[in-house]
Protein backbone atom coordinates (compact mmCIF):
# COMPACT_ATOMS: atom_id res chain seq x y z
CA UNK A 1 0.00 0.00 0.00
CA UNK A 2 2.88 2.51 1.14
CA UNK A 3 4.88 1.48 -2.14
CA UNK A 4 1.28 2.61 -4.49
CA UNK A 5 1.41 5.39 -2.54
CA UNK A 6 4.43 6.54 -2.98
CA UNK A 7 4.45 5.85 -6.84
CA UNK A 8 1.00 8.16 -6.91
CA UNK A 9 2.63 11.22 -5.21
CA UNK A 10 5.96 10.59 -7.46
CA UNK A 11 3.34 10.45 -10.72
CA UNK A 12 1.92 13.89 -9.53
CA UNK A 13 5.03 15.49 -8.86
CA UNK A 14 6.36 14.74 -12.17
CA UNK A 15 2.93 15.96 -13.20
CA UNK A 16 3.45 18.97 -11.41
CA UNK A 17 6.85 19.61 -12.56
CA UNK A 18 5.63 19.27 -16.44
CA UNK A 19 2.94 21.23 -16.32
CA UNK A 20 4.95 23.88 -14.98
CA UNK A 21 7.69 23.71 -16.64
CA UNK A 22 5.48 24.03 -19.80
CA UNK A 23 4.07 26.45 -18.87
CA UNK A 24 7.04 28.51 -18.53
CA UNK A 25 8.28 27.59 -21.57
CA UNK A 26 4.87 28.96 -23.21
CA UNK A 27 4.94 31.42 -21.19
CA UNK A 28 1.10 30.38 -20.49
CA UNK A 29 -0.11 32.16 -16.90
CA UNK A 30 -3.52 29.91 -16.27
CA UNK A 31 -1.21 26.45 -14.73
CA UNK A 32 -5.03 25.34 -13.54
CA UNK A 33 -5.88 25.83 -17.39
CA UNK A 34 -3.46 24.71 -18.71
CA UNK A 35 -3.24 21.44 -16.65
CA UNK A 36 -6.97 20.78 -17.29
CA UNK A 37 -6.34 20.95 -21.48
CA UNK A 38 -3.44 18.00 -20.59
CA UNK A 39 -5.88 16.19 -18.53
CA UNK A 40 -8.30 16.36 -21.10
CA UNK A 41 -5.95 15.50 -23.96
CA UNK A 42 -4.80 12.76 -22.09
CA UNK A 43 -8.38 11.30 -21.44
CA UNK A 44 -9.11 11.86 -25.09
CA UNK A 45 -6.27 9.46 -26.40
CA UNK A 46 -7.20 7.01 -23.57
CA UNK A 47 -10.46 6.46 -24.72
CA UNK A 48 -9.76 5.89 -28.31
CA UNK A 49 -6.58 4.36 -28.03
CA UNK A 50 -8.17 1.55 -25.20
CA UNK A 51 -11.22 0.78 -27.61
CA UNK A 52 -12.51 -0.69 -24.22
CA UNK A 53 -12.32 2.39 -22.25
CA UNK A 54 -14.17 3.96 -25.03
CA UNK A 55 -17.04 1.02 -25.02
CA UNK A 56 -17.14 1.99 -21.20
CA UNK A 57 -17.69 5.62 -21.68
CA UNK A 58 -20.05 5.72 -24.29
CA UNK A 59 -22.18 2.94 -21.86
CA UNK A 60 -22.14 5.28 -19.35
CA UNK A 61 -22.91 8.66 -21.41
CA UNK A 62 -25.82 6.45 -22.16
CA UNK A 63 -26.71 5.81 -18.74
CA UNK A 64 -26.06 9.30 -17.25
CA UNK A 65 -28.25 10.45 -20.07
CA UNK A 66 -31.23 7.87 -19.34
CA UNK A 67 -30.97 8.62 -15.66
CA UNK A 68 -30.99 12.37 -15.77
CA UNK A 69 -34.00 12.34 -17.97
CA UNK A 70 -35.48 10.09 -15.25
CA UNK A 71 -34.53 12.16 -12.84
CA UNK A 72 -36.01 15.37 -14.46
CA UNK A 73 -39.48 14.21 -15.02
CA UNK A 74 -39.41 12.85 -11.94
CA UNK A 75 -38.44 16.27 -10.52
CA UNK A 76 -40.97 17.67 -12.61
CA UNK A 77 -43.88 15.71 -11.71
CA UNK A 78 -43.01 15.43 -7.69
CA UNK A 79 -42.89 19.43 -7.60
CA UNK A 80 -46.22 20.40 -6.03
CA UNK A 81 -45.88 17.47 -3.45
CA UNK A 82 -42.20 18.33 -2.87
CA UNK A 83 -42.78 22.04 -2.32
CA UNK A 84 -45.85 21.52 -0.37
CA UNK A 85 -43.70 19.71 2.75
CA UNK A 86 -41.45 22.44 2.69
CA UNK A 87 -41.98 24.99 5.42
CA UNK A 88 -43.29 28.54 4.76
CA UNK A 89 -40.20 30.01 5.65
CA UNK A 90 -38.09 27.93 3.38
CA UNK A 91 -40.25 28.04 0.57
CA UNK A 92 -39.04 30.61 -1.77
CA UNK A 93 -35.37 29.62 -1.33
CA UNK A 94 -36.25 25.96 -1.95
CA UNK A 95 -38.90 26.76 -4.83
CA UNK A 96 -35.74 28.67 -7.03
CA UNK A 97 -33.25 26.51 -5.95
CA UNK A 98 -35.69 23.52 -6.86
CA UNK A 99 -36.03 25.54 -10.68
CA UNK A 100 -32.58 25.95 -10.81
CA UNK A 101 -31.65 22.23 -10.33
CA UNK A 102 -33.89 21.24 -13.30
CA UNK A 103 -32.26 23.79 -15.11
CA UNK A 104 -28.85 22.70 -14.33
CA UNK A 105 -29.76 18.77 -14.91
CA UNK A 106 -31.45 19.73 -17.88
CA UNK A 107 -28.18 21.62 -19.44
CA UNK A 108 -25.87 18.42 -18.56
CA UNK A 109 -28.39 16.05 -20.31
CA UNK A 110 -27.79 18.09 -23.26
CA UNK A 111 -24.38 18.31 -22.96
CA UNK A 112 -24.47 14.78 -22.04
CA UNK A 113 -26.11 13.89 -25.03
CA UNK A 114 -23.92 15.58 -27.53
CA UNK A 115 -21.01 13.69 -26.34
CA UNK A 116 -19.65 11.30 -28.79
CA UNK A 117 -19.77 8.15 -27.86
CA UNK A 118 -16.58 6.28 -28.89
CA UNK A 119 -17.57 2.82 -30.14
CA UNK A 120 -15.92 -0.27 -31.15
CA UNK A 121 -15.51 -1.05 -35.05
CA UNK A 122 -15.16 2.13 -36.33
CA UNK A 123 -12.21 0.97 -38.12
CA UNK A 124 -8.53 2.07 -37.71
CA UNK A 125 -6.34 3.90 -40.22
CA UNK A 126 -2.84 3.27 -39.05
CA UNK A 127 0.41 4.37 -41.03
CA UNK A 128 4.18 3.33 -40.77
CA UNK A 129 6.37 5.76 -38.28
CA UNK A 130 9.89 3.91 -38.70
CA UNK A 131 9.70 0.40 -37.37
CA UNK A 132 6.45 1.09 -35.10
CA UNK A 133 2.82 0.90 -36.75
CA UNK A 134 0.74 4.16 -35.62
CA UNK A 135 -3.07 4.29 -34.97
CA UNK A 136 -3.61 7.96 -35.73
CA UNK A 137 -7.19 7.99 -34.38
CA UNK A 138 -5.83 8.35 -30.66
CA UNK A 139 -2.80 10.99 -31.41
CA UNK A 140 -5.82 12.66 -33.93
CA UNK A 141 -7.81 12.90 -30.71
CA UNK A 142 -4.97 14.08 -28.59
CA UNK A 143 -4.17 16.80 -30.32
CA UNK A 144 -7.71 17.80 -31.64
CA UNK A 145 -7.98 18.98 -27.39
CA UNK A 146 -4.48 20.78 -27.61
CA UNK A 147 -5.07 22.84 -30.92
CA UNK A 148 -8.36 23.77 -29.66
CA UNK A 149 -7.16 25.12 -26.29
CA UNK A 150 -4.10 26.84 -28.57
CA UNK A 151 -6.73 28.32 -30.05
CA UNK A 152 -9.58 29.08 -27.94
CA UNK A 153 -8.06 29.41 -24.30
CA UNK A 154 -4.67 31.07 -25.77
CA UNK A 155 -6.22 33.09 -28.87
CA UNK A 156 -2.71 31.43 -30.47
CA UNK A 157 -2.24 30.97 -34.35
CA UNK A 158 -2.27 27.07 -34.58
CA UNK A 159 0.61 27.13 -37.52
CA UNK A 160 3.14 25.08 -38.52
CA UNK A 161 6.53 25.45 -41.09
CA UNK A 162 6.22 23.40 -44.36
CA UNK A 163 9.83 22.85 -44.63
CA UNK A 164 12.32 20.05 -43.58
CA UNK A 165 14.84 22.32 -41.50
CA UNK A 166 12.05 22.58 -38.59
CA UNK A 167 12.40 19.04 -37.66
CA UNK A 168 15.39 16.55 -37.06
CA UNK A 169 14.36 13.04 -37.46
CA UNK A 170 11.61 12.75 -35.51
CA UNK A 171 11.74 15.92 -33.35
CA UNK A 172 10.52 19.84 -34.21
CA UNK A 173 13.52 22.36 -33.56
CA UNK A 174 13.60 25.50 -31.82
CA UNK A 175 12.65 27.40 -35.03
CA UNK A 176 9.80 25.18 -35.70
CA UNK A 177 6.16 27.14 -34.68
CA UNK A 178 5.31 27.45 -31.22
CA UNK A 179 2.28 25.15 -31.45
CA UNK A 180 4.09 22.25 -33.00
CA UNK A 181 6.28 22.34 -30.00
CA UNK A 182 3.64 22.70 -27.70
CA UNK A 183 1.75 19.91 -28.72
CA UNK A 184 4.88 17.47 -29.48
CA UNK A 185 6.29 18.32 -25.76
CA UNK A 186 2.47 17.17 -24.54
CA UNK A 187 2.19 14.16 -26.68
CA UNK A 188 5.95 13.37 -25.76
CA UNK A 189 4.20 13.47 -22.27
CA UNK A 190 1.18 11.46 -22.58
CA UNK A 191 2.25 8.81 -25.37
CA UNK A 192 5.97 8.79 -25.50
CA UNK A 193 7.41 8.30 -29.07
CA UNK A 194 4.21 9.42 -30.87
CA UNK A 195 5.34 13.23 -30.95
CA UNK A 196 6.71 12.44 -34.90
CA UNK A 197 2.82 12.50 -35.73
CA UNK A 198 2.33 16.35 -35.71
CA UNK A 199 4.35 15.80 -39.17
CA UNK A 200 1.55 14.19 -40.76
CA UNK A 201 -1.06 15.87 -38.75
CA UNK A 202 -0.01 19.28 -37.54
CA UNK A 203 -1.98 20.54 -40.94
CA UNK A 204 -5.24 19.44 -39.85
CA UNK A 205 -5.67 22.09 -37.35
CA UNK A 206 -3.89 24.77 -38.66
CA UNK A 207 -7.46 26.72 -40.30
CA UNK A 208 -10.20 28.01 -38.38
CA UNK A 209 -7.96 29.68 -35.91
CA UNK A 210 -9.63 32.13 -33.03
CA UNK A 211 -7.96 35.82 -32.99
CA UNK A 212 -4.00 35.18 -32.77
CA UNK A 213 -2.14 36.92 -29.66
CA UNK A 214 0.47 38.33 -31.90
CA UNK A 215 1.70 40.27 -29.09
CA UNK A 216 2.55 36.08 -27.53
CA UNK A 217 3.56 34.85 -30.37
CA UNK A 218 6.34 37.65 -30.93
CA UNK A 219 7.32 37.23 -27.51
CA UNK A 220 7.54 33.67 -27.28
CA UNK A 221 10.81 31.57 -27.94
CA UNK A 222 11.59 28.14 -26.83
CA UNK A 223 14.97 27.65 -24.68
CA UNK A 224 16.75 25.42 -26.51
CA UNK A 225 16.48 22.06 -25.37
CA UNK A 226 13.65 22.39 -23.06
CA UNK A 227 11.53 19.61 -24.44
CA UNK A 228 13.96 18.60 -26.99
Amino acid sequence: MRSAIGRHVQREAAERRFVEQLADEFEIEDIDGLRDAIDRARAAYDAVADPESGEREAEKLDQLDAALWTALELLQDLQPAILEAVPGDDYGRIRRAYAELIDRLAEIGDIAGGVDRRRRGQGQHGAQLGEQAVDYRPLRALTGVLAFYWKGALKRKFSQRHDKQAWDGDRPLPKAKPAVLFCHAVIEHIAPGSGACLKTIAREYTGGSFTANKAAESRFRVKRGAFT
